[in-house]
């Protein structure tokens, strides 16, 4: 190595070791100045924290929910690909037009009147990367010149395979080229009644239990194409001029043929979770004793929390003695099975982090002929296959009634002597 070389080294070793004092003495600086900073860190820190949570909660807790909400973390709403509807009186007619319709009016063989109809929904699940557990279909009705009442009618849905056989467009399905509804699978109906006449209105399926439609679609999840087609169909009408439902489709409201107050495109929602945690409390509605042959009305609080969608739950009532109770009126019941003693009242589509109160829940004609104390608790339990993840607090504190005897006033002649 020569000479030139060597200067070279030393010059470069004399540079590295003066940038490292340099180094060291910057970060003695910078330390002392973090020192004298760090009180001032300290007192500004739970200031910064509170305005950051401020400030999530003025924008409408968005970024508080990302991580102390109980919403559901794996949850996705779906927009339909594909809807249109078919007419069996125009069994050639392409109907995408703007607006869905489903009917079914009965009337008696070669009435011109009598028509069915059926909607035809297709979702993409490829999108979908976890196990479909829960499912809600979502469709607005549409207010529609001649629109006729529906409350009597059953809105079903059916599940087609859309994979290879049955695939189909919505610009160009017509009756004689739909899907047959022979091969598909019946899921889930919405009862009568649901729909109110003559308006503009949200319509759900909920298939908050783990039922025929959250496990049909998973089905269609794991299939080769990962999509859906769902059917809506009319299952009965009391009345062969009640039977003719208009929905908003993707392409628009139906504004050309007279309807109008369109809510937003059919959606459907896909959940993970699966779990709750159910609360029961039950209180009587007026204090005090009652008379034999009085009616004893009680309400119920059930609060749902956790992170599923709407989920069904089964509330078991008893009282005791059983002949104490001789009538039972249930109006806060979706569904009621009878039994001595006992009221099983299935609660439909209970919202996630809401208290569900039915007032009046219950109410009990007791007997002429008792007379002591009544004792009424009630129970709940999920159905479904949904998990409570607390179930210690599924039983309500009994309520307790004092009834007494009728008491009549027995008056004696007065006779004077």
């Amino acid at each position: 190595m020569d000479g030139g070389m060597n200067m070279a080294i030393k010059r470069l070793f004399n540079v590295c070791n003066g940038s490292e004092n340099e180094a060291v003495n910057h970060k003695l600086a910078q330390e002392e100045k973090s020192k004298m900073s760090t009180n001032k860190l300290r007192a500004n820190r739970n200031l910064v924290v509170v305005f950051v949570v401020t400030l999530a909660l003025m924008a409408g807790g968005t970024s508080l929910a990302r991580g102390l909400s109980a919403a559901p973390a794996d949850s996705v709403a779906l927009q339909a690909v594909q809807d249109s509807y078919t007419d069996i009186n125009a069994p050639a007619t392409n109907f995408d037009i703007g607006l869905l319709s489903v009917a079914n009016s009965f009337g008696a063989p070669g009435d011109p009147d009598v028509t069915t109809k059926y909607v035809f929904l297709e979702f993409d699940l490829g999108s979908i990367t976890f196990e479909i557990k829960s499912a809600i279909l979502n469709l607005a009705t549409l207010t529609c010149n001649g629109l006729v009442p529906v409350d009597e009618v059953d809105i079903a849905v059916y599940g087609v395979d859309n994979a290879p056989a049955n695939d189909w467009s919505e610009t160009t399905i017509t009756w004689d080229t739909q899907p047959s509804l022979s091969t598909g699978v019946y899921l889930i109906t919405l009862g009568a009644g649901a729909i109110t006449a003559d308006s503009s209105q949200w319509v759900t399926w909920s298939d908050g239990g783990g039922g025929a439609l959250s496990s049909w679609l998973e089905t269609q999840r794991l299939a080769n194409d990962a999509s859906a087609t769902l059917v809506l169909a009319v299952e009965n009408s009391s009345d062969p001029g009640l039977a003719d439902v208009f929905f908003e489709d993707s392409e628009g409201s139906g504004a050309a043929y007279g309807c109008a107050d369109a809510l937003g495109p059919s959606t459907l929602t896909l959940y993970e979770d699966f779990t709750t945690d159910l609360l029961i409390s039950k209180e009587r509605v007026g204090t005090g004793d009652v008379r034999a042959g009085d009616r004893i009305t009680f309400a119920l609080t059930i609060t749902s929390t956790g992170s599923t969608a709407p989920v069904t739950a089964t509330v078991v009532d008893a009282w005791t003695p059983i002949t104490a109770v001789v009538g039972i009126d249930a109006p806060g019941c979706d569904t009621t099975n009878w039994a001595a003693g006992v009221i099983t009242c299935v609660q439909a589509s209970l919202s996630q982090g809401t208290a569900y109160l039915p007032a009046p829940y219950l109410v009990f004609t007791s007997s002429t002929t008792f007379s002591g104390t009544l004792i009424n608790t009630a129970s709940i339990t999920t159905t479904g296959g949904i998990v409570d993840t607390n179930p210690d607090n599924n039983v309500a504190d009994p309520v307790a009634v004092t009834v007494s005897s009728e008491f009549y006033n027995i008056y004696l002649p007065l006779v004077v002597k």
